[in-house]
């Protein structure tokens, strides 16, 4: 499906490509699967999208945004294209975000993946209903270190002190 991108950010190409070229150097962050290359599941060829983790396009931070393969991207909106599906993609969707109503429903949605199975006379039935398995977000500690480059240039300030380099403790070992 093509992205509109009026309902994202102005600069959303730009943000797209720092995070999937710079950040992700050309690579899924969940899977590893390189662009442009077979994905190592599927075989088909890899796109790089990106995802927003919270699924609210107005959430540009870098901390929430991921380089994705197109299995990992479907994967991550699975519960969101079912429920599109189920309910219709008009009804359910303010300002990029899914209406909580059914939040129960919702839940089980995102935690479970149903595998249908083909009977003898063609029809199918669910079985086999399993957690997802949702792969955790990697570390990236120096992510939280960067400026937002979003955030207003008025809120970033920078305090200068003259320190001795002798007394500089390095940091604990973790």
């Amino acid at each position: 499906m093509p992205i509109d991108y009026k309902n994202y950010h102005p600069k959303w190409s730009l943000i797209s490509r720092m995070i999937r070229v710079y950040r992700a150097h050309n690579r899924c962050e969940w899977c590893g699967a390189r662009n442009g290359h077979p994905h190592p599941g599927t075989g088909s060829r890899v796109i790089l999208t990106v995802a927003h983790i919270d699924r609210n396009r107005e959430n540009n931070r870098f901390w929430n945004l991921a380089a994705l393969c197109q299995r990992c991207h479907l994967n991550h909106d699975r519960a969101v294209h079912i429920a599109n599906r189920k309910y219709g993609s008009e009804t359910k969707y303010q300002n990029g975000m899914l209406f909580q109503t059914d939040a129960e429903e919702l839940k089980q949605l995102t935690h479970t993946i149903c595998q249908e199975k083909t009977n003898p006379d063609n029809s199918t039935r669910l079985t086999e209903c399993s957690p997802r398995h949702v792969p955790p977000l990697p570390e990236l500690p120096w992510l939280e270190c960067l400026p937002d480059p979003l955030a207003s240039p008025s809120l970033i300030t920078i305090q200068r002190t003259s320190v001795d380099p002798g007394t500089i403790e390095p940091p604990p070992p973790e």
